[in-house]
């Protein structure tokens, strides 16, 4: 009876001890302490929305961020892992090859988050280093005040038009993440390949702005008719009034998925995997829909935008592909637009 007793008390203490495992486990986030430093290729609008409503929520994480272009941000990353000063917690880009290098420097931490289940498999790393936390699509922007009716581009094609001669305005590549992806996505593509831009440079004479966002005010501002576009871009300055317009392509429509991973090395891990949840949480996703993202999760829309199921997207991008010729497209890149 003696022993019979001893057992049973034995294991109530065990799972004593479980449950008081598993309750230290399942921590509140809000009771989490400490900063996050983000470094991020989003807007400004965006970012800062984003620190509005994660800081409201989360008070006693401290969140900063800072923002530059993918070439940019992956210089000051590598600049600081050189230094052995690394300031960033989690790094969010606009398309998958500057994460994959990331990844393959063995520099980001794998973790899986609980929000990933609302998330495509196709936006996921399959080892949990990364995961697509918005989506960006590449179609066409043009001025609706100065190109008629009749040539409205619908296809890329057709910004090889004598129409568009001189009227054309690029985004370079080498600094945007997301003007990279279209490249290296219309490269791949045997309906295109280097041929399209050889066209366009040649033919077009165009331009180059360092971002995204001062190609779509030159267009918005009558300098140029035309471009390869950014969804949420266009349509920012087009809700404010703008002539501008953003055209999804009748087919083969550049479809992007902006990746966000967690540091490996960095020393606010517990605050970093509560914005990394909350961020891909319905309610992060509709912060981000309300400041003009597209977001990732099906159960939230961004207005205005047209649903991914709806967009005629080009298949068959192969983002390794991509990532081991990111070099080669950027050094043809410039021979043709420098």
């Amino acid at each position: 009876m003696k022993k019979l007793v001893a057992l049973l008390l034995t294991l109530c203490m065990v799972f004593t001890l479980c449950a008081v495992s598993a309750s230290a486990e399942a921590t509140d986030p809000h009771d989490v302490t400490g900063s996050v430093m983000l470094y991020a290729t989003l807007k400004e609008k965006q970012l800062t929305a984003l620190k509005e409503a994660f800081s409201k929520e989360f008070p006693n994480i401290s969140f900063d961020y800072y923002a530059a272009g993918a070439g940019t941000v992956m210089t000051k990353i590598a600049t600081e892992a050189q230094a052995g000063q690394n300031l960033c917690d989690v790094v969010w880009v606009g398309e998958p090859t500057n994460i994959m290098t990331l990844k393959d420097q063995g520099i980001l931490l794998p973790y899986e988050s609980p929000e990933a289940a609302a998330i495509a498999d196709e936006y996921k790393d399959p080892d949990h280093t990364y995961i697509g936390a918005r989506l960006v699509v590449m179609g066409i922007a043009y001025n609706t005040q100065l190109v008629d009716e009749e040539h409205i581009p619908t296809k890329w094609e057709d910004l090889l038009d004598d129409y568009f001669t001189d009227q054309i305005i690029l985004t370079d590549a080498v600094e945007s993440g997301t003007m990279a992806y279209a490249l290296g996505a219309l490269v791949q593509n045997e309906k295109y390949g280097w041929n399209f831009f050889e066209q366009l440079s040649e033919k077009q004479h165009a331009e180059l702005n360092s971002s995204a966002s001062g190609t779509h005010n030159d267009i918005a501002a009558g300098g140029y008719l035309a471009t390869i576009g950014v969804d949420y871009v266009t349509q920012t300055l087009t809700n404010s009034g703008s002539p501008i317009e953003f055209v999804y392509p009748e087919e083969d429509t550049v479809v992007i998925y902006g990746p966000m991973a967690i540091m490996k090395d960095t020393k606010n891990e517990a605050a970093a995997k509560v914005f990394f949840d909350w961020v891909l949480s319905k309610e992060g996703q509709q912060v981000l829909a309300d400041a003009s993202a597209t977001p990732i999760r099906n159960d939230v829309v961004r207005e205005g935008a047209k649903p991914v199921s709806e967009i005629h997207q080009m298949e068959g991008i192969d983002d390794i592909l991509m990532n081991e010729n990111t070099d080669a497209y950027f050094d043809k890149f410039d021979e043709l637009f420098k």
